[in-house]
Protein backbone atom coordinates (compact mmCIF):
# COMPACT_ATOMS: atom_id res chain seq x y z
CA UNK A 1 0.00 0.00 0.00
CA UNK A 2 0.79 3.40 -1.05
CA UNK A 3 1.55 5.94 1.81
CA UNK A 4 0.65 9.64 1.49
CA UNK A 5 2.78 11.63 0.15
CA UNK A 6 1.53 14.41 1.99
CA UNK A 7 0.08 15.11 5.57
CA UNK A 8 -1.97 18.28 6.24
CA UNK A 9 -3.04 19.12 9.63
CA UNK A 10 -5.23 22.40 11.25
CA UNK A 11 -3.20 23.69 14.41
CA UNK A 12 -4.35 27.06 15.86
CA UNK A 13 -5.65 27.94 12.40
CA UNK A 14 -2.78 27.73 11.31
CA UNK A 15 -2.59 24.71 8.08
CA UNK A 16 0.26 22.29 8.82
CA UNK A 17 1.85 20.71 5.65
CA UNK A 18 4.33 17.66 6.21
CA UNK A 19 5.62 16.27 2.72
CA UNK A 20 7.25 12.98 3.18
CA UNK A 21 10.08 11.52 0.55
CA UNK A 22 10.97 13.20 -2.18
CA UNK A 23 9.37 16.09 -2.94
CA UNK A 24 9.64 16.22 -6.42
CA UNK A 25 8.11 14.93 -10.07
CA UNK A 26 4.84 13.05 -9.53
CA UNK A 27 4.80 13.41 -5.94
CA UNK A 28 5.34 16.79 -5.94
CA UNK A 29 2.11 16.84 -8.19
CA UNK A 30 0.63 15.21 -5.86
CA UNK A 31 1.14 17.25 -3.09
CA UNK A 32 0.26 20.25 -5.08
CA UNK A 33 -3.03 19.31 -6.10
CA UNK A 34 -3.96 18.97 -2.48
CA UNK A 35 -2.61 22.01 -1.13
CA UNK A 36 -4.40 24.01 -3.78
CA UNK A 37 -7.37 22.00 -2.70
CA UNK A 38 -7.20 23.05 0.92
CA UNK A 39 -6.38 26.83 0.11
CA UNK A 40 -9.92 26.82 -1.54
CA UNK A 41 -11.44 25.84 1.59
CA UNK A 42 -13.46 28.79 3.20
CA UNK A 43 -11.27 28.94 6.20
CA UNK A 44 -8.43 29.22 4.51
CA UNK A 45 -9.70 32.47 1.95
CA UNK A 46 -8.78 34.97 3.99
CA UNK A 47 -5.31 35.28 5.16
CA UNK A 48 -4.03 31.92 5.23
CA UNK A 49 -1.07 30.79 7.27
CA UNK A 50 0.65 27.67 6.19
CA UNK A 51 3.35 26.05 7.91
CA UNK A 52 5.76 23.13 5.89
CA UNK A 53 7.26 20.85 7.58
CA UNK A 54 10.57 19.55 5.70
CA UNK A 55 11.31 17.46 8.57
CA UNK A 56 10.45 14.15 6.54
CA UNK A 57 11.94 14.99 2.85
CA UNK A 58 14.60 13.00 1.39
CA UNK A 59 14.67 15.21 -1.91
CA UNK A 60 13.69 18.49 -3.06
CA UNK A 61 13.19 18.82 -6.61
CA UNK A 62 12.78 22.03 -8.60
CA UNK A 63 9.28 21.11 -8.66
CA UNK A 64 9.45 21.25 -5.04
CA UNK A 65 10.44 24.35 -5.10
CA UNK A 66 8.35 25.78 -7.42
CA UNK A 67 5.61 24.32 -5.03
CA UNK A 68 6.52 25.90 -2.15
CA UNK A 69 7.34 29.64 -3.95
CA UNK A 70 4.26 29.21 -5.55
CA UNK A 71 2.25 28.83 -2.34
CA UNK A 72 3.89 31.61 -0.71
CA UNK A 73 3.12 34.04 -3.24
CA UNK A 74 -0.22 32.72 -3.37
CA UNK A 75 -0.46 32.76 0.12
CA UNK A 76 1.52 36.38 0.60
CA UNK A 77 -0.79 37.86 -2.31
CA UNK A 78 -4.28 37.51 -0.19
CA UNK A 79 -2.99 38.56 3.17
CA UNK A 80 -1.43 35.51 4.59
CA UNK A 81 1.74 34.43 5.88
CA UNK A 82 4.12 30.91 5.16
CA UNK A 83 6.73 29.39 6.85
CA UNK A 84 8.94 26.80 6.69
CA UNK A 85 10.48 24.45 8.96
CA UNK A 86 13.14 21.91 10.01
CA UNK A 87 14.72 22.38 6.82
CA UNK A 88 17.72 19.70 6.90
CA UNK A 89 21.13 19.85 5.93
CA UNK A 90 21.01 18.40 2.79
CA UNK A 91 17.96 20.50 1.99
CA UNK A 92 18.78 23.61 3.03
CA UNK A 93 21.98 23.52 0.78
CA UNK A 94 19.56 23.35 -2.31
CA UNK A 95 17.34 26.24 -0.82
CA UNK A 96 20.59 28.49 -0.14
CA UNK A 97 22.40 27.71 -3.52
CA UNK A 98 18.86 28.46 -5.34
CA UNK A 99 19.09 31.94 -2.96
CA UNK A 100 15.35 30.68 -2.02
CA UNK A 101 15.30 30.97 1.61
CA UNK A 102 15.10 34.32 1.86
CA UNK A 103 11.65 34.99 0.83
CA UNK A 104 10.26 32.15 3.97
CA UNK A 105 9.84 32.82 7.59
CA UNK A 106 11.99 30.32 8.80
CA UNK A 107 11.44 28.64 12.31
CA UNK A 108 13.53 26.35 14.06
CA UNK A 109 10.44 23.79 14.78
CA UNK A 110 6.73 23.15 14.19
CA UNK A 111 5.79 24.11 17.71
CA UNK A 112 7.48 27.51 17.76
CA UNK A 113 5.83 28.49 14.24
CA UNK A 114 2.12 27.78 14.71
CA UNK A 115 2.63 29.66 18.35
CA UNK A 116 3.63 32.26 16.42
CA UNK A 117 1.59 32.12 13.48
CA UNK A 118 -1.86 31.39 15.20
CA UNK A 119 -2.44 34.22 17.58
Amino acid sequence: MLMEPIEIEERKGVMVVRPEGAFAGEVGSAIKAKLRAMLRLKRYKDAPKVVFNLQNITELGAGGIEILTNTNVRVNRVGGRMAVVNVEKHIEGLIVDGNVLSVFELYDSEDSAVRVMGQ
